[in-house]
């Protein structure tokens, strides 16, 4: 069985679930781990009933706004009905399952970073940090390595406030959603220049 994308966490549905009992890493070049999930109609699908034929696992949280561009207007449209014409087996997985990693991620408000933070970023100041995203990104998950840990974005009040008083051409809105759509966007695996490109379009 040939795997081309491993990007998933439970098949196709809001009632997934992952049989994590004795799950192994995958390794280039190896037949994929096999493993069973839950599909929307009830149905378990074992990865090892597909063995000989190509298989596609696509991350998919129905509430991302770029998995949504991706399949209205960007390059997913109509690409799995059309790969599935050619034999393709494509399993839509949806990582924003209720209960399941990637549904949630933790808001915190604090007036500012731990010492233990700062000194891991290896910042002096604490008004230097105005947000911070802690967790595995969307983009690295795998349903073979489940995440012990709910994901977290953190905003700092003080250094936000301070940023906002001091630079005086932004709205205190404004530089909320600026920070927030930061480290969102750190949860979703895109990288700061990706972010810098998403908010001037």
């Amino acid at each position: 069985m040939m795997l081309l994308a491993f990007v998933a966490l439970a098949a196709a549905g809001s009632a997934s679930r992952a049989d994590s009992s004795g799950a192994t890493s995958s390794v280039i070049g190896k037949p994929a781990p096999d493993f069973t999930l839950t599909d929307l109609d009830g149905k378990e699908v074992q990865l090892a009933s597909f063995k000989g034929k190509v298989v596609v696992l696509e991350w998919f949280n129905p509430r991302c706004p770029f998995v949504k561009a991706s399949h209205t207007a960007g390059s997913l449209v109509d690409t799995a009905q059309r790969h599935m014409k050619d034999g393709v087996v494509w399993l839509g997985v949806n990582s924003g399952a209720a209960g399941k990693e990637g549904a949630d991620v933790k808001m915190n408000v604090e007036d500012f970073a731990t010492e233990e933070v700062l000194d891991g970023l290896g910042i002096e100041d604490a008004f230097e940090l105005t947000g911070l995203y802690q967790g595995v990104n969307l983009a690295d998950r795998s349903v073979l390595d489940p995440i012990p840990h709910l994901s977290q974005v953190f905003l700092y009040r003080r250094p936000i406030l301070d940023e906002w008083s001091e630079r005086g051409d932004v709205t205190l809105f404004e530089l909320i959603t600026h920070v927030l759509v930061h480290e969102i966007g750190h949860h979703f695996g895109l990288s700061d220049a990706d972010i810098h490109a998403a908010e001037e379009d």
